[in-house]
């Protein structure tokens, strides 16, 4: 175990302690010596750092956050399926409509247009589908639209949201803040 891992593992030990207070100078210093991309005041997105983060956490913390993403796409020709999973730990949703509609639609039947089927070999359209076939304890959702305190139902699964990464400014510069929810309370 690395610096670092050793900084959020006791980050998260003490998640739940309402009296510990995580001083994370220590965190933020072995995390900019070890992606110095983030030494100095250079501008990043939250996610570029969570995503860091996650690397390095040791596996069985990892496990929290990965999840597996089932895609299907029905040839409209011949109604042949195709399935293609993968691992995912993050869900990045449009940011042109609100939040809800975001998510609704990244798990809606879409239609594909000039789609080359594997098994007739027509340029034809097709049907997408997403499913969260293996759901992440913690599933983590990028979007710049305003998102609701509350809970969150995909497909016949629910979330309860815990936590927001805020954040105001512009693409040159900016300030994030973020709101937890710690005992029904924000």
């Amino acid at each position: 175990v690395n610096e670092l891992q050793r900084c959020i593992i006791d980050l998260f030990d003490q998640r739940y302690n309402p009296k510990y207070i995580y001083n994370t100078c220590v965190l933020f210093k072995e995390f900019r010596t070890k992606y110095k991309q983030f030494s100095g005041f250079h501008q990043h997105d939250s996610h570029e750092a969570f995503m860091c983060l996650i690397e390095n956490l040791p596996s069985l913390l990892q496990k929290v956050f990965n999840g597996v993403l089932q895609q299907s796409v029905q040839c409209e020709s011949c109604n042949h399926v195709n399935f293609k999973k993968e691992s995912i730990n993050t869900l990045i949703l449009d940011t042109n409509i609100n939040f809800i509609e975001s998510l609704k639609d990244y798990f809606a039947e879409s239609s594909i247009e000039n789609y080359k089927c594997d098994h007739c070999n027509n340029n034809i359209s097709a049907k997408m589908r997403r499913v969260l076939v293996e759901c992440p304890q913690v599933l983590v959702i990028k979007s710049n639209s305003k998102c609701p305190e509350t809970l969150l139902a995909i497909d016949h699964l629910n979330f309860e949201l815990y936590a927001i990464i805020h954040y105001t400014g512009n693409s040159r510069c900016g300030h994030y803040t973020s709101s937890v929810k710690m005992y029904e309370e924000w």
